[in-house]
Order: C-alpha cells, then sequence, then structure tokens
C-alpha cells in the first residue's frame, strides 16, 4: 500500500495537510483491509472444518453400511422380530387402553447420537410407538429420536422392517430387538405413563 502511495505521488506535491490526509487513508485502509482479511480466513476456517466434517460423515456411513452388507441377513431378521412383535401388540386390548391414555408410547433407550454408540450420559437414542389412523384401520409406527440435554440430533419414522434396517445403527436395531424379547419394553413403557400420573 505504502509503495503504491509513493508511486502515486512520485511526481505530486502535496502540502502538509494534503500529506497527513492521506497518511490517514492509508492507515485506514490498512486497517480495513486486515479486517477484510480475518473475515476471510475465518471463513475460510469454517468451510474446512465444514468440509471434515462431510468427510467424516462420509467415512461413516460407507462404515455403517459395509456393516450393514455383511450382518445383512442377522439385522433383516431382527427387523421382522420387531414389526412382528407391534403387529401383534397392536391387536391387543391393552394397546387400546394405552394408546388411549398416551400416543406415542416410548419402548426403549439406548447410548447413541448421531447415529452411532457413545459412552455420554448425556445423550441417549429413543424408540416409541405411535398409532396413526389409515382409511378405516390403523397403522403402527416407530419414531427413532437422538436427545441431549440441549437439542436433538435425529428423527425418523419407521413404516417397515426395512425402514429399520436401513435407518438405524445396527447394534441399535439388535438391542431394540433384545428388549422386546426379555421384556424390558414394558419398563419403558410403565415408565412414560407414570410421567403423567404424578
Amino acid at each position: 500500500m505504502q509503495e503504491k502511495f509513493a508511486i502515486f505521488c512520485k511526481n505530486c506535491i502535496l502540502t502538509p495537510q494534503q500529506f497527513f490526509l492521506w497518511r490517514q487513508i492509508l492507515k485506514t485502509s490498512e486497517d480495513v483491509l486486515k479486517k477484510a482479511q480475518q473475515i476471510l480466513a475465518k471463513r475460510k476456517e469454517r468451510e474446512n472444518v465444514k468440509k471434515r466434517v462431510e468427510e467424516e460423515k462420509r467415512k461413516f456411513t460407507e462404515e455403517i453400511n459395509a456393516v450393514k452388507k455383511a450382518r445383512e441377513a442377522e439385522l433383516h431378521q431382527y427387523a421382522r422380530e420387531i414389526w412382528q412383535w407391534v403387529n401383534q401388540f397392536l391387536i391387543t386390548d391393552e394397546a387400546a387402553v394405552i394408546f388411549s391414555a398416551l400416543n406415542p408410547i416410548l419402548l426403549f433407550t439406548a447410548r447413541f447420537w448421531q447415529g452411532a454408540p457413545v459412552n455420554s450420559q448425556s445423550e441417549h437414542a429413543s424408540m416409541s410407538l405411535k398409532v396413526e389412523s389409515f382409511y378405516s384401520s390403523q397403522i403402527g409406527v416407530l419414531i427413532y429420536e437422538e436427545h441431549s440435554k440441549q437439542w436433538s440430533s435425529g428423527h425418523q419414522d419407521c413404516y417397515n422392517p426395512a425402514d429399520l434396517v436401513n435407518n438405524l445403527h445396527p447394534d441399535f436395531l439388535k438391542q431394540f430387538a433384545e428388549a422386546l424379547k426379555n421384556g424390558v419394553v414394558w419398563e419403558k413403557i410403565d415408565q412414560d405413563l407414570s410421567r403423567f400420573i404424578h
């Protein structure tokens, strides 16, 4: 900037006041340019962070898809068992009473966040069952959600076994199927209903 100013003023005769003014303009221009450059640097940094996050997400998705492919038969079996439980439960008298009181109902929770297992005590994923009217009948919708103390990370509505396999982490799917088999799900339903009594 100073070199450009010197070239510009090479054949100029400046009064002291003009020279002082040019010095002020020069200093102000340098300050403004520095701030603009800082903004550009921060913007570039944010873009790089975003690219790294997207790359990590892409790699994670590839790894999960590879796991799902390797465990395809197992996962589809879990999904069929889950949906069989849902369909059998929906036709019971107990389900009619429960859903009259609360819809959806909580079935299961586990330590998952952004689609992956975590050790955090403040983040978890949940699976709830909601009943929706469809023409003259009612259907069940399994709702996968992720929660922390401050915000929610994900939400997926699952309408069939394929949705469960496609949308859920393999380990979450396995744990959920096991919770239905061993009856832990009834503890969650009881806890969920109890929240509205006390």
